[in-house]
């Protein structure tokens, strides 16, 4: 039920939260979590609540994510920071290659 609401809500506001990410106002953090960079233009009061309401509802669904897997909550919430960052950034981390040895 909370997950329901949680993802609900989320939906409401994403498009708010993608023209800040556009905006560069906010971030995607390494951990999972949104990170306000409040910029001239934007209302400081308005974001950082934004970022913590879409924050408390991330967590919400991490929390039930690694209760249902059986993981670390610390674990989903690393997981879930790489797939934002890829998703709003488009770039995947180049993939680690030895020297080709002749």
């Amino acid at each position: 039920e909370e997950e329901s609401k949680s993802l609900r809500r989320r939906d409401e506001r994403s498009g708010e939260i993608w023209a800040m990410k556009n905006d560069g106002i906010v971030i995607e953090g390494n951990k999972g979590y949104l990170e306000a960079q409040i910029k001239s233009g934007w209302d400081p009061a308005h974001v950082n609540q934004l970022v913590a309401e879409e924050n408390h509802d991330r967590r919400i669904l991490y929390e039930a994510e690694a209760t249902a897997s059986a993981r670390a909550v610390t674990v989903i919430e690393e997981e879930a920071g790489r797939r934002l960052r890829q998703q709003a950034y488009g770039r995947k981390p180049e993939p680690k290659t030895e020297p080709v040895k002749p």
